[in-house]
């Protein structure tokens, strides 16, 4: 994944790129809290394990090295949380790989 040079254009555009999906899974997780039901005092423990797993999988996902970033944009797509539109001023190599790996 590393064999990618980005020029400054695609460094803007992937930074904007991935703030955007950053900002929609945590837009995501507080609807997900709004709607949690906190009825028990167990409840509480539910709420704090499901964050707990949501914490994992954003350290897990949202990696912005640049060796990283088209992985990265391919789960993001897979995940709804960014469209290969929003990639455009990419390369077109790139594209191309984001597009692979997305459909793997």
């Amino acid at each position: 994944m590393n064999d990618f040079i980005w020029s400054k254009a695609e460094k803007k555009i992937a930074k904007e790129a991935f703030d955007k999906a950053y900002q929609r899974e945590s837009e995501k997780i507080i609807k997900e809290i709004k709607n949690y039901k906190l009825e028990k005092p167990e409840d509480i423990w539910s709420l704090s394990e499901m964050l707990n797993k949501r914490e994992k999988e954003i350290d897990q996902i949202y990696d912005y090295r640049y060796s990283q970033l088209v992985m990265v944009f391919a789960i993001l797509i897979k995940r709804g949380l960014l469209s290969i539109d929003e990639l455009k001023g990419l390369s077109d190599d790139k594209l191309e790989r984001i597009k692979k790996i997305k459909n793997l």
